[in-house]
C-alpha cells in the first residue's frame, strides 16, 4: 500500500467538506430565492387585480368589447402585464395580448375554474398563446351593468428565470472567490497540523538513532502535546536504562577483567563470545583477535574438544582436567556450564 503524506490526506478532506457546505448553501439559497420570488410575483398579480377591480365594476362594460379590448391594451401596456377577461362561459372577452377573437376557450383553465368556484384562483403552467411559462392570477367579478366575469392577469415565470438565473451568476463567481479562499485556508490548517506532526517524526527518528538526551518540544496541539509529552518520557526511561545497563556492563567488565581464572563465553556454534585477561594468558593469545572466532581455531585440543560438546549438550556443569602445550606444559582444571 503507497504512502501519502498527512497533509494529502487532510487537504483533499477538507476542501470536500468545504465545496459540499457551498454547493448545499447554494441549492437551498436557489430554492428559497425561487419560491420567494415567485411569491412576490403572486403578490403583486394579487394586488394589481385589487387596483383594478374597482374601476372594472364602476366603469368598464362586457358587452362594449370594443372599449374593453382597449382599456385591456392600455393598462396591460402600462403595467407590463397581460391582462384577459373571460366570461362564465369561458369565452374570452378581451384580451391585451392577442386578438381575443381567434383565441381558444378558456373555461378549462385551472385558475378560471378556481376563479368561479371560489373568487379567486391562482396557477403556474405553460402558456399555449404565448409558448412560455407562466403565473396567472384570476378574481370573478361584474361590471358596471352586473353582468358576471373573469378577470386574469398574468406575468411571465422568465422574470423569474432571469432573477435566478443572474442571482446563480453572481453566487458562482462569489463561490469561486470562496473556494479559493478557503484552498488557502484549508492548505495553512493542515500545514499548521502537519508540521508538528513532521517535527515529532524527526525527532523520533533521532531517538531511533539513539539520540535521546534532546527532549522533543511540545506543540499546541492537544493531543501531539500528549504525544511528546509521552515520548519525552519514554526517551528518560531509556537513558536511565542504558544508563544503568552500562553501569552493570561496566561492572561485570571489571569484574570479569580482575578474574585470576580464565573464563571464555561462547556460543552454540563455539563462537567465542568474550575472554577475560586470564584465558587470553593461559591461550598465549590477545581477546580482541580470539573475540568472533571458533574457539577450536583458537585453541586445538582435542580434550578441550570434547568438553565443549559436553557442555553444550548436557544440562548439569561439566567438570575435567586439561593438559595445554604452549611454551611450557600446563595443566588446568576446566569448569563449563
Amino acid at each position: 500500500m503507497a504512502h501519502r503524506p498527512l497533509i494529502v490526506h487532510i487537504f483533499p478532506t477538507l476542501m470536500l467538506i468545504t465545496f459540499v457546505a457551498l454547493m448545499s448553501a447554494f441549492l437551498y439559497a436557489s430554492y428559497v430565492a425561487r419560491d420567494t420570488h415567485s411569491a412576490q410575483v403572486e403578490q403583486d398579480l394579487n394586488a394589481r387585480i385589487l387596483l383594478l377591480h374597482d374601476h372594472f365594476e364602476q366603469h368598464i362594460r362586457i358587452a362594449d368589447t370594443d372599449a374593453l379590448n382597449a382599456w385591456a391594451k392600455t393598462v396591460g401596456d402600462k403595467s407590463g402585464t397581460r391582462i384577459t377577461v373571460v366570461n362564465p362561459e369561458g369565452l374570452v372577452l378581451g384580451e391585451s395580448h392577442f386578438d381575443f377573437s381567434t383565441m381558444d376557450n378558456h373555461g378549462t383553465r385551472p385558475e378560471i375554474v378556481e376563479a368561479l368556484e371560489t373568487g379567486t384562483g391562482q396557477a403556474t403552467r405553460y402558456s399555449t398563446t404565448l409558448r412560455e411559462e407562466h403565473k396567472y392570477a384570476a378574481h370573478r367579478l361584474t361590471d358596471s351593468e352586473g353582468q358576471l366575469a373573469v378577470l386574469r392577469l398574468s406575468l411571465p415565470i422568465t422574470a423569474v428565470e432571469e432573477f435566478l438565473y443572474l442571482t446563480v451568476k453572481n453566487a458562482m463567481a462569489g463561490a469561486v472567490v470562496i473556494l479559493l479562499l478557503a484552498a488557502l485556508l484549508a492548505w495553512f490548517m493542515s500545514y499548521r497540523i502537519t508540521k508538528p506532526v513532521a517535527s515529532l517524526q524527526t525527532e523520533a527518528r533521532q531517538f531511533s538513532e539513539g539520540n535521546l538526551g534532546r527532549p522533543i518540544p511540545t506543540p499546541s496541539i492537544t493531543e501531539l502535546a500528549d504525544l511528546a509529552r509521552a515520548m519525552n518520557d519514554m526517551a528518560l526511561q531509556l537513558n536511565e536504562r542504558i544508563a544503568l545497563s552500562e553501569q552493570q556492563r561496566n561492572q561485570l567488565q571489571a569484574m570479569w577483567s580482575s578474574m585470576s581464572e580464565g573464563v571464555v563465553a561462547f556460543d552454540m556454534k563455539r563462537t567465542i563470545l568474550q575472554m577475560n585477561r586470564a584465558a587470553s594468558r593461559i591461550f598465549e593469545t590477545s581477546i580482541e583477535s580470539a573475540q568472533g572466532k571458533n574457539l577450536s581455531g583458537v585453541v586445538r585440543n582435542a580434550v578441550l574438544k570434547d568438553m565443549v560438546i559436553r557442555i553444550l549438550h548436557e544440562d548439569t556443569p561439566i567438570e575435567g582436567e586439561l593438559t595445554i602445550n604452549t611454551d611450557k606444559e600446563r595443566h588446568l582444571h576446566c569448569r563449563g556450564a
